[in-house]
């Protein structure tokens, strides 16, 4: 027999407890289950209980309302004369589902709208009506003999002296039509209306047992009352107007009554139903043993998962990682670039709006390059960026001028502190020396982002970038004046998508990645980063980062004037469909001597260049992406072409794309190189002299 192995074994233990939480699962499901049936099916029928006593006492508000509505009207039109006042009422009666309506005299005489005396079985109580001015009694007209619910209400108006009240009256169907056909469970339900003593005043059915002329109290003395329950208990919270549920046994059965009063006259409304309609068991172990038919399905499925996808697992969560981190990388992009584009904006305004001082135009310009140029490094390092989020981006180490960096970070924030009114300010005082050796861009980010963060959380006071050198590291301080942060964000707030939810964080927008990014470079770059805050008075970012001086600490001699591009004779066709991007390329290449003939799409490109009767050109700038014909295809077909220079002409890419399988695309198709958007107007000026005096082939 061979041993198990230890990656078996450790399989079936694991196999072994599964089963033993299931298991434990299934008993605690069920044991929960019934324990807590009687309560959740008496709670279920005191709500159905409720409900109904609702609705006839909505019923009885509605018609006592009438009645309220009615006397406000006689009396604020303090009409005296008694045709018009029996006109009024006939008219009432019309209108609603009142049967009648007329006046209670003194001596208690009930005189109709008609003027005919109306008799119900039992004589008014003129005393009662001055107790309570609002009534409502069960009663039946005698002449007629119908069971009739007369309403009441005092009269202290104009009109017979010797009225006392304003009565009306609706057949009392009106009130047990409504529910008569109340079901709850399959036995349905018995409903009731008792007096505050308990007398039975109408039932809706005889469902259970005729109790018409019985007394709810003594009813329940003669039968066997549960938990303790007597019926005194009973008679005291009908007296009190209190509701209450009672379970008993009557004729060999059990029954749950709930009563609850309905608000009128010391009315209690009774709802009567078996127990087995409350508890309704079949139901809780049907439900029972589909849950454990579910629960062992999964545990079906999952034994058979573990035991033939293990190594899946693995797998699922790298795809899951590379799903991760796509989605926060994307989401990034924008956040990324709003700051260079911010300060891209705002320096145009301050162009605008300077007058015609050269000193300022130029400084502007120089800052608005600054921007362009940092837009332009942060789309060439989309690839790093994802490098970086995957674990594996590279450091490129240089000679790069520190205070120089500071410096031109700091004014792509100019526009945004002067729009808001704060104060900027740069410290490199703590600096021993000038060019240091490490990954300038990347630290540029760093400080980028710590800034664009601390700009937009500052309302009032100041933002401070201070940079000093420790031997062989450096310290950037990056401290505001805002909102700052609690102690338990301060923790958390390395991790991705956090964003504290405070009054003024909500007014911010963002993707909650930056402050994640921030801490990816600088372990990237093997520092450390840490933060210090106090709410309501402003957070300190504290980044410290190995980096050596240069030994070298001359400054370079500036470089001399280029001279100015001669592109004199040169013809180029030049296929654009952005009219943008189009007009800014055709006037650099005009400004520079060249000769352009402009297309929108590689179809007129093509048509243009096999063309016998159109101008000769020696050099063709090409789009990739355009309607009707992209630029590759148009490429293609150019060099598949009989035309004497289809073979040589030098065709250059214009694009925006920056991956190196794009690049390879377009060499296939034919093009000689690629130059990537925003242009570089020496380099293009640079790659059409190369192809074109022949430096390059």
């Amino acid at each position: 027999m061979k041993p198990i192995n230890k990656k078996r074994r450790r399989t079936i233990l694991l196999l072994l407890l599964y089963v033993a939480a299931v298991t434990a699962s299934i008993f605690y499901t069920v044991t929960y289950f019934m324990n807590n049936s009687t309560e959740r099916g008496l709670l279920a029928f005191e709500r159905f209980s409720e409900q109904i006593t609702y609705r006839v006492s909505d019923h009885l508000s509605k018609y006592t309302e009438q009645l309220i509505l009615l006397k406000s009207e006689l009396m604020d039109r303090q009409i005296t004369d008694l045709d018009d006042m029996q006109n009024i009422l006939r008219r009432y009666v019309n209108d609603s589902a009142l049967e009648g309506v007329g006046f209670v005299l003194e001596d208690g005489t009930a005189r109709s709208y008609t003027g005919v005396t109306e008799v119900f079985d039992e004589p008014i109580d003129v005393l009662d009506v001055h107790n309570y001015p609002y009534t409502v009694t069960l009663s039946e007209n005698s002449i007629n003999g119908q069971g009739q619910l007369l309403f009441r209400i005092l009269w202290d108006g104009q009109g017979d002296s010797s009225a006392v009240a304003i009565y009306s009256y609706l057949p009392l169907s009106t009130i047990s039509d409504m529910l008569k056909d109340t079901t709850y469970g399959n036995a349905g339900a018995f409903v009731a209306i008792v007096d505050h003593e308990g007398n039975h005043l109408w039932n809706s059915s005889d469902t259970l047992e005729n109790k018409e002329g019985h007394n709810v109290i003594q009813d329940l003395e003669i039968y066997d009352l549960n938990n303790g329950v007597t019926a005194e208990e009973v008679a005291t919270r009908l007296e009190l107007q209190l509701s209450g549920l009672v379970t008993y046994t009557a004729y060999g059965q059990e029954r749950v009554l709930f009563f609850e009063p309905l608000g009128y006259n010391y009315w209690t409304l009774l709802t009567i139903t078996p127990r087995s309609s409350v508890l309704n068991t079949e139901n809780e172990i049907k439900m029972i043993l589909v849950l454990i038919a579910g629960i062992l399905a999964i545990v079906v499925v999952a034994v058979w998962f573990i035991y033939k996808n293990r190594q899946m697992k693995l797998a699922l969560a790298v795809a899951q990682k590379e799903s991760i981190f796509k989605g926060k990388f994307l989401s990034n992009v924008s956040h990324e670039i709003r700051t260079p584009l911010n300060g891209i904006s705002g320096t145009l305004h301050l162009l605008k709006n300077c007058g015609g001082d050269a000193a300022r135009q130029k400084e502007y310009l120089c800052r608005m390059e600054d921007s362009v140029q940092q837009l332009t490094d942060i789309v060439n390092d989309v690839l790093d960026m994802a490098k970086i989020e995957s674990g594996s981006a590279e450091v490129h180490a240089e000679r790069f001028d520190l205070r120089e960096l500071c410096e031109k970070t700091s004014h792509v924030f100019d526009a945004a502190v002067q729009e808001k009114e704060i104060g900027l300010c740069v410290d490199l005082s703590g600096l021993k020396n000038r060019f240091y050796v490490g990954d300038a861009k990347k630290i540029q980010q760093i400080m980028t982002n710590l800034l664009s963060n601390a700009v937009k959380f500052t309302i009032h006071g100041t933002v401070t970038l201070s940079v000093s050198d420790d031997g062989d590291k450096i310290r950037i301080l990056v401290r505001d004046t805002g909102c700052g942060m609690k102690k338990e964000f301060q923790e958390i707030i390395f991790q991705p998508f956090t964003q504290e939810d405070t009054t003024y964080g909500r007014t911010q927008t963002g993707t909650g990645l930056g402050m994640a990014i921030i801490s990816e470079l600088v372990q990237l770059l093997n520092g450390a980063i840490s933060v210090q805050s106090i709410p309501d008075k402003g957070t300190t970012f504290t980044v410290e980062l190995p980096l050596h001086a240069d030994a070298d600490q001359n400054v370079p001699a500036a470089p001399s004037p280029q001279q100015q591009v001669d592109l004199g004779g040169i013809r180029i066709l030049m296929a654009e469909d952005n009219a943008i991007n189009s007009m800014i390329a055709e006037e650099l290449l005009t400004q520079a001597g060249a000769q352009v003939k402009t297309v929108e799409n590689g179809r007129q490109a093509v048509d243009y260049f096999l063309d016998p009767d159109a101008e000769p050109v020696d050099l063709i700038l090409m789009d990739i992406r355009m309607p009707v014909m992209d630029g590759l295809e148009a490429a293609r077909r150019i060099r598949a072409s009989d035309h004497p220079r289809a073979k040589d002409i030098p065709i250059l890419a214009l694009t925006a794309n920056g991956l190196e399988e794009d690049n390879k695309e377009i060499l296939d198709a034919g093009m000689n190189k690629r130059l990537s958007k925003p242009l570089s107007v020496s380099l293009l000026y640079e790659s059409i002299l190369s192809y074109i005096k022949g430096k390059e082939r």
